[in-house]
């Protein structure tokens, strides 16, 4: 292959699906690269992306503004902050504003919330594979992974069972524009009118929390409604933690398990090791998450000048940790592009580092085992249904647009 730029390798119609490969020559050249695309640097290395997350010369920053800059400057001022809620999710503030939030959000995601939901799980997962029994073939996506994700979140958070199906459509909008060059103004607009659309759902089920006064409250939202203002938090934290919640877990999580699957699927080895050593079901997902994070990138903004490899970020730049690269880097992992169940020690990058570590992350990891060791128990026999799947045409999602199965014949 040529010499290709960042961009070519990352956005092009040719390589926007799976990257891998010109990410991993781009990565041969240097940790650290440019992209005109995003106006940002761009860390393909392990270690300097850890730095990035990790690094309190670097923050959050205007995450907003990267999601407008490629528009138009009239659409730019109309849709900037794309949502009044955006700004205040956990994942776009940094100390001392994310502290509370960040407390607040680890006492409803404690320990032993994997634990009390435990039972509820395994029902879910019983009802959505008694009705997948009944048939010979299934989109492993949209008809188990998608599903019971959502069946799961929503009942965390407090989301009514008659509005799951507007929920999904509401966080596909937002993943469309964000997952795109971000450049076309009727998708930036119908991405904001989803984000409005969940905040103005969130804040009904706020009113109502607020309004049944419950001292023990069993949902995320009932427990930021009663418990909120002891962490100094306002109504505008609570509803965009909240909204950020909601954004991020319905879409991480599901991918998470239809790459689990797929994967498996597709390397009989893998799968048979999986199959007589079931205690290997945690590890195979940490590779998972490896090979196929469900982010692609996360960015970030220099508070201070700093150096990366051979590379001087200025305050204010931004900055982006390619994810899918790190976590393929040769000089941490060996056979770095080998799908292996067993690998110990496993140091991907994929659910964050350091302060922005993802707090759902003891929860995905929990739904994902599950919800793997239920399917694969249930249809031992299940096979792919074709050998071509196609990964989705987006620089954020690392999800395939389908995982079509057979169970029988």
């Amino acid at each position: 292959m040529t010499a290709i730029t960042f961009d070519e390798a990352f956005f092009s119609e040719a390589w926007i699906r799976d990257p891998v490969e010109p990410l991993a020559l781009l990565q041969e050249q240097g940790s650290v690269h440019f992209s005109e695309q995003m106006k940002a640097w761009v860390v393909l290395g392990w270690e300097d992306s850890r730095a990035v997350l990790k690094s309190r010369a670097i923050g959050q920053g205007d995450r907003l503004a990267g999601y407008t800059m490629n528009l138009p400057a009239e659409d730019r001022a109309q849709l900037h902050p794309i949502s009044e809620y955006m700004d205040r999710a956990i994942s776009f503030l940094d100390p001392p504003e994310h502290t509370p939030e960040r407390a607040a959000a680890a006492q409803v995601l404690d320990a032993g919330l994997g634990r009390r939901i435990e039972p509820h799980m395994r029902q879910t997962l019983a009802h959505r594979l008694d009705e997948l029994a009944t048939r010979d073939s299934f989109d492993a996506t949209e008809d188990f992974a998608l599903p019971v994700t959502v069946s799961m979140i929503s009942s965390i958070l407090g989301i009514r069972y008659e509005d799951r199906a507007h929920f999904v459509e509401w966080v596909e909008r937002v993943f469309a524009y964000i997952g795109s060059p971000m450049d076309d103004p009727v998708f930036a607009e119908d991405c904001k009118d989803a984000y409005q659309s969940i905040g103005a759902y969130v804040g009904e089920l706020f009113a109502e929390a607020r309004a049944a006064d419950d001292p023990e409250p069993s949902t995320l939202i009932g427990m930021f409604a009663a418990r909120g203002e002891k962490y100094g938090l306002t109504e505008r934290d609570i509803m965009g933690m909240t909204v950020g919640m909601v954004q991020g877990g319905f879409e991480t999580t599901t991918t998470l398990i239809s790459n689990t699957i797929a994967m498996l699927l597709a390397d009989p080895d893998q799968r048979a090791l999986v199959d007589t050593s079931p205690e290997l079901v945690p590890s195979g997902i940490e590779e998972v998450l490896r090979l196929a994070p469900s982010l692609k990138m996360d960015a970030r903004q220099a508070n201070a000048d700093v150096e990366l490899s051979d590379a001087t970020l200025r305050g204010g730049d931004t900055v982006v940790a390619i994810l899918i690269a790190a976590n393929r880097d040769p000089s941490v992992f060996a056979r770095p592009h080998h799908f292996d169940v067993t690998r110990q020690p496993n140091p991907h990058l994929s659910f964050g580092f350091g302060t922005h570590f993802c707090l759902g992350a003891p929860l995905a990891r929990m739904q994902a085992r599950m919800a793997i060791e239920e399917l694969f128990a249930r249809f031992p026999d299940m096979r792919l249904a074709t050998d071509e799947l196609v990964w989705r045409p987006s620089a954020l999602l690392r999800r395939r647009e389908s995982v079509p199965v057979l169970t029988r014949g």
